[in-house]
């Protein structure tokens, strides 16, 4: 687009300010044209005025004086003197302002209205002076002079009534009214000019100013309408180009949130201050918090302090190094739940390459924990059984020798009361090993479930009834607590009974009489599985933490005839079934676990009359201070 030159401009700068000046100089010559003939026209209405004032005013003194002749009242002709002395002062200041009119503004009366009033054959002047002298004697001549054939009054009324006086002030007004139409005639052919040369230099800047002006403008208008069509198609092809890159973000970032928010893991973005700027849907499953809420958070916030020191360490080696890091750590669940969980932890990079964050995916691997630890145990205790296997084949011919020996001595020395006390120490010692050696065969021995959907509670009261010889002359009952429709899961009914059996006896060893064990039911979950959870507790004098840190640990017993490899072995049966079963320490920790309360239709089994389970000849015992254990089943498969 061309450009202006600098003296271009400046000429139609100085063309534009002349011209405007000459208009400006036009309108003022027709505003002072304007006000003059205004002036004129209102001067000759004032003259008008004062002519018409003095003709009434000289009218009205003439009848007055006639009145003032005439009349027979005194009062009134003292009135008449009186209205006559003041009509005259009105009279005699018109008289003056007609002669001394300015109607040009020049300081002086016109020549021909002076002329009119100072020279025959009009003598104007003389004439009113000598009326109104002429009154004033008339007002004040006694009232015997007052009558018709007074000079005075003669002078007057011929005065008054004749039209030499009349024809003076019209010949005055016609001087006035002459001069004043040409007056207005020379104002309006000035206003003609002064149109006229407004016109003209309308045109010319028209024609000189305003028209390169918009000359100019147009080609600039025309020029910016090319640059804005040229700029226009530019932007569309940018904006096309734009709608594009932002449709393939938007692509790329919907086909990453939905990978992200389907991934069967948790993901957590953090910027390098360490607050969450993202999580998708699976973290509130494995995590209990609701993912907007954590949004601005950081590791301090959302976790344990010790474990919010360790991710914060992680993040900045992860952004130090730019490696990628991978572990596994434990957690701890809002619902006092322990998981393992896995955790990848990644640099999150800019287009530049620069880190602007870290990423973090998780998972839960408590199942695969579980499975690899027994894994571990099953190929120790594969090694150890191959040892124990020899060891019981080689054993069970001694013991059934020594078995078969201390019978024969038993029938042999009969009535030797101190010999059979004897063999009564040697065949308990027999069970002993032979029990020993079966448990070890148990514990070695690979597990082998024969599953089927069976309803635990009804297991249970198998394993309270298989317990019967062990309750033999005790006092003992069984409360079950059932707040659940259905106990059915997919187990090895014979599995479990020994389990429930190991709980029972267990009790029984420990309590006094009388003994009570309570069972209650509850649906639970195992990572995402929904679960059947029994609490089995006694009136017993508990576990403390120094022994329920070491109750599942392989030849540890608190009995003096035990084995140690009875909980080890259930707790086995109870991991085959893909459950857990842990062993609560202290009455807070079963508080913690919500253990259902009381229920209708609770059941009670066991010795003792119905009195005596009612609480009846015998002191309650609490049996929140007593041993429990929590078993967890899964009621499908995995």
């Amino acid at each position: 687009m061309p450009q202006p030159t600098i003296p271009m401009t400046r000429a139609l700068t100085l063309r534009w300010l002349l011209a405007l000046g000459l208009v400006a100089g036009l309108a003022l010559a027709n505003y002072l044209l304007l006000r003059a003939e205004i002036r004129a026209n209102e001067a000759g209405t004032e003259l008008l005025t004062i002519s018409g004032r003095q003709r009434t005013l000289l009218l009205s003194t003439t009848l007055l004086a006639q009145e003032l002749v005439t009349i027979d009242s005194r009062e009134r002709r003292d009135e008449l003197r009186e209205e006559l002395l003041v009509a005259i002062e009105p009279l005699e200041a018109a008289h003056f302002q007609l002669i001394e009119f300015d109607l040009l503004r020049t300081g002086e009366p016109l020549p021909e209205v002076r002329e009119i009033y100072e020279n025959v054959p009009w003598l104007l002047d003389t004439e009113v002076r000598n009326f109104l002298t002429h009154l004033r004697e008339l007002a004040r001549s006694d009232d015997a002079e007052l009558t018709l054939a007074n000079p005075l009054y003669r002078y007057i009324r011929e005065v008054g009534l004749s039209r030499r006086v009349m024809d003076g002030l019209n010949a005055v007004v016609a001087a006035y009214k002459q001069e004043s139409e040409t007056r207005l005639l020379q104002l309006r052919r000035m206003a003609y000019w002064s149109f006229l040369s407004t016109w003209v230099v309308l045109g010319l800047t028209g024609a000189f100013v305003f028209r390169p002006m918009v000359l100019r403008v147009k080609e600039t208008v025309g020029a910016l309408q090319r640059l804005n069509e040229t700029l226009e198609i530019r932007v569309e092809e940018r904006t096309a180009i734009a709608e594009q890159r932002a449709q393939k973000l938007a692509d790329s970032e919907a086909l990453y949130q939905s990978l992200v928010e389907n991934l069967p893991l948790a993901v957590i973005r953090k910027d390098l201050d360490g607050r969450y700027t993202y999580v998708n849907s699976r973290f509130r499953e494995l995590t209990g918090q609701i993912p907007a809420a954590v949004i601005g958070m950081t590791d301090l916030d959302t976790l344990p302090p010790d474990e919010a020191t360790r991710s914060r360490r992680d993040d900045a080696r992860v952004i130090e190094t730019h490696e990628v890091q991978q572990r596994v750590q434990q957690h701890a669940l809002p619902d006092g739940r322990t998981v393992f969980l896995e955790l990848l932890k990644s640099p999150v990079l800019d287009a530049a390459g620069r880190v602007i964050g870290t990423q973090t995916a998780f998972w839960d691997v408590t199942q695969r924990k579980a499975g690899e630890d027994r894994m571990l145990r099953a190929e120790r205790l594969a090694a150890v059984g191959q040892m124990v296997t020899g060891v019981a084949h080689e054993s069970r011919n001694a013991l059934q020798q020594i078995g078969a020996c201390a019978k024969m001595l038993e029938w042999q020395l009969e009535g030797n009361a101190e010999a059979g006390e004897l063999i009564a120490d040697v065949q308990q010692a027999h069970d002993r090993l032979h029990r020993l050696f079966e448990n070890l065969r148990g514990y070695v021995s690979p597990m082998k479930l024969d599953r089927r959907s069976e309803g635990l509670k009804e297991i249970f009261a198998e394993a309270w009834k298989s317990t019967a010889s062990v309750r033999h002359e005790r006092e003992a009952e069984w409360v079950d607590r059932d707040s659940l429709d259905d106990l059915r899961c997919p187990v090895d009914p014979f599995q479990l009974e020994q389990v429930f059996r190991n709980l029972i006896e267990n009790s029984l060893a420990a309590c006094e009489d009388p003994v009570r064990v309570e069972t209650a039911w509850e649906s639970a979950w195992i990572g995402d599985r929904p679960a059947v959870r029994l609490t089995y507790r006694d009136d017993g004098p508990g576990i403390s933490p120094a022994v329920a840190n070491r109750v599942f640990e392989p030849f540890f017993t608190t009995k003096t005839q035990g084995t140690g490899l009875g909980m080890i072995i259930a707790r086995r049966i109870v991991e085959a079934h893909d459950g857990t079963m842990e062993v609560i320490a202290s009455p807070a920790a079963v508080s913690d676990r919500a253990v259902p309360q009381a229920v209708a239709g609770q059941q009670a089994v066991g010795f003792g009359s119905t009195e005596e389970r009612a609480n009846g000849g015998r002191a309650e015992r609490d049996l929140s201070l007593g041993a429990c254990f929590v078993v967890t089943l899964p009621r499908g498969d995995a």
